[in-house]
């Protein structure tokens, strides 16, 4: 069962609050605290019908601590096979409740508690910031858990939520456009990058997109070209314009298969061009590829460089028929 990030959200600030000890919230006078508080009573409603004796049943320190470490420390105490053996916990549970095939209860309640905050709060706290205010949504939902009168009418209520979802959307918005260059070494790596690719387009046999992605045949392939819908089977490697190596499955003695669309812009862009057989060396703007999103072996505003062979396309996946 997927949990709505508005549900998982209602359920860390409240604990959240919990464990900190925030004040009541009498009067609401500024705007932001009217959102929050709306947002509150609507979400601790369905919080209620949708698990009932929640703090009971999840274990709310735990819960808590899950949210501390990861939005605050940045990582969960457990390792990442016992996270996804402890959600799937969870979710195994809540499949089961919602076809009313059980009660919700875990027999290690929190372990669980504590992995299904850590995995899921990492996303969540952007949404918020800047939009209401976190002790006015606090009282709201403790208002609406408790069944206690409400400090808003429901028409008011609804007001303040179409207001929050303009908030929202203006903040996605802003957090999805595209991140400039600040430090000293981030624009010397997209200058580095966009030199080396102005050098590059020179030479004989690269050729060009339209966005600027540039290729080279280093083999030709003569098979089927692949689709947005369809997953691919490659050996690549992948290089930065220094040459310096950051991934390869050459390496690993194994090739990667994935969606067309489950990869950078400048992969899934260049693998409808190749036909299966084809093996080219791509160089690829920033752009196109992680931007100002740095990895570990990528640093922010690199562009990069790949040999990639097209070994296959994957034959759809079979739905299962009805007996």
């Amino acid at each position: 069962m997927k949990i709505k990030s508005t549900l998982l959200l209602t359920a860390i600030l409240t604990l959240v609050f919990l464990q900190c000890g925030r004040g009541s919230v009498t009067v609401l006078k500024s705007e932001k605290q009217k959102i929050g508080y709306a947002f509150g009573t609507i979400q601790g409603t369905q919080l209620n019908k949708s698990i009932p004796n929640f703090e009971k049943v999840l274990g709310s320190k735990s819960f808590a601590d899950g949210v501390y470490d990861m939005l605050v420390k940045g990582k969960c105490k457990f390792d990442e096979k016992k996270m996804r053996e402890l959600t799937g916990i969870f979710r195994t549970k809540m499949t089961e409740l919602k076809k009313k095939k059980g009660t919700l209860s875990f027999k290690d309640k929190e372990a669980v508690s504590y992995a299904f905050a850590c995995s899921n709060s990492r996303r969540l706290r952007p949404m918020l910031e800047g939009v209401l205010d976190e002790a006015s949504l606090g009282q709201g939902l403790e208002d609406s858990i408790k069944g206690k009168n409400l400090m808003m009418k429901p028409a008011e209520v609804q007001a303040m939520m179409k207001k929050f979802s303009t908030a929202i959307a203006k903040n996605r918005a802003k957090k999805s456009a595209p991140k400039k260059a600040t430090s000293a070494q981030e624009k010397k790596n997209l200058k580095d990058g966009q030199d080396y690719l102005a050098k590059k387009a020179k030479e004989a046999g690269i050729k060009s997109m339209p966005t600027g992605v540039l290729y080279k045949v280093l083999k030709s392939g003569h098979g089927k070209k692949p689709t947005l819908s369809d997953s691919v089977t490659v050996h690549y490697r992948g290089t930065l314009t220094n040459g310096k190596e950051f991934d390869s499955s050459y390496k690993r003695k194994q090739p990667a298969t994935f969606g067309v669309t489950q990869v950078i812009k400048g992969w899934t862009d260049i693998l409808q061009l190749m036909p299966v057989g084809s093996k080219w060396q791509v160089f690829i703007p920033q752009q196109f590829a992680y931007g100002s999103n740095a990895k570990p072996t990528i640093p922010a505003f690199s562009a990069l460089i790949f040999d990639i062979e097209l070994i296959k396309i994957n034959p759809p996946r079979k739905m299962p028929t009805k007996k």
